[in-house]
């Protein structure tokens, strides 16, 4: 109130705002005109959630001013407990769960996993080609397929039946023992490694080692599989086992079980398997040659710097000794390859699936 006014010039007026509940007195001075100044009262009509900073009493993303209806305001969903998110797998997850059991250190985007996709689509190729050509042997399709033959090698330049042969099979028990194998040894070995050509190099090593081996003592025979391979990534395994004794702890038995297992299914399945013949120095190969290249690999996995001076000793050492074996061993079985003659495959016997 103005002091300086009359009584009958003070008058009161009430000023409302429609979005109040209830009214509220607001003394104006009709002297000094002003805008009358509302005392903030909280409207249940409006979520005050959203009221905006510039105007506390209009909702800024209400478009309805006038409604009666209070808002509701959105209750946060209760989250699941852990019991039920547990329960909540679905099934392929518990199909992951199962195959990660199995096949230690899983994963779908790896060099072992695709090298047994190819191998599962080039043997459901050469059946197809079987079906295609009835009069056709099954054995001359292998071998045009690329399978190894110790003549074409060395006589004709057939290089890449060294390699070929790693994913060609010779029938659905075979591919079946290569592929789990490969499943069962060489995530691990792939993770362990680190680099993916570090792999690669071990996988094509052991492979050339492999047909070395058999092309030199047994040039006269057909030979497909991934067994080379396979036997390598089981050297590999054996010496990552060796190298990494101090870390397993706990481990050891458990390793040492599933190794063992591979072994024995190894033998039941190369030397008593009464539905082929089995290229034994081939996995002999595959695993000399696996053996060295992995001891090279495992070697440079590890950082010089952290190693003290006996370990940086050994380390060089086991370098160097890989190395030389690895050197002379291709150096022998390369010339035993490409200069030795083949009587019996210049007669007749090389022109079979001509």
């Amino acid at each position: 109130m103005n002091p300086y006014l009359p009584d009958q010039q003070q008058q009161q007026f009430y000023a409302f705002s429609p979005y109040d509940s209830y009214q509220q007195p607001v003394v104006v001075n009709t002297y000094y005109p002003q805008q009358p100044q509302p005392i903030p009262v909280a409207n249940p009509y409006i979520n005050q959630q959203h009221v905006s900073q510039e105007n506390p009493y209009i909702s800024q993303q209400s478009p309805v001013r006038d409604s009666a209806i209070p808002l509701q305001q959105s209750q946060p969903e209760p989250q699941p407990q852990p019991e039920q998110q547990a329960k909540q797998l679905t099934a392929l997850q518990w199909i992951l769960k199962i195959v990660a059991c199995i096949f230690p250190n899983f994963e779908w985007k790896s060099i072992t996993f695709l090298l047994a996709v190819v191998c599962i689509l080039m043997y459901i190729g050469t059946c197809i080609a079987r079906l295609s050509l009835p009069s056709v042997d099954w054995w001359c399709i292998l071998y045009n397929s690329g399978a190894k033959f110790a003549y074409d090698i060395s006589k004709r330049g057939h290089i890449h039946r060294l390699f070929l042969p790693m994913i060609l099979h010779l029938n659905t028990f075979h591919l079946f023992c290569n592929v789990l194998s490969l499943l069962m040894l060489g995530f691990t070995i792939e993770k362990e490694l680190v680099k993916r050509y570090k792999y690669i190099i071990l996988i094509f090593t052991s492979q050339l080692g492999g047909m070395f081996f058999s092309s030199v003592i047994s040039p006269y025979t057909l030979c497909v599989g991934e067994s080379a391979a396979g036997y390598g990534i089981f050297a590999a395994v054996l010496v990552w086992f060796y190298s990494n004794w101090g870390k397993l702890t706990i481990l050891r038995c458990a390793y040492g079980a599933y190794m063992c297992i591979s072994v024995i299914l190894s033998i039941i399945f190369g030397f008593f398997n009464p539905y082929m013949k089995v290229d034994h120095w081939g996995h002999i190969g595959g695993f000399v040659f696996g053996f060295f290249t992995s001891f090279i690999l495992f070697q440079t996995t590890e950082d010089p710097s952290t190693l003290d001076a006996p370990s940086a000793a050994r380390r060089k050492k086991i370098l160097v000794i890989s190395s030389v074996c690895l050197f002379i061993l291709s150096a022998i079985f390369l010339l035993a390859l490409f200069l030795r003659p083949f009587p019996l495959c210049e007669e007749f016997k090389c022109r079979v699936c001509i």
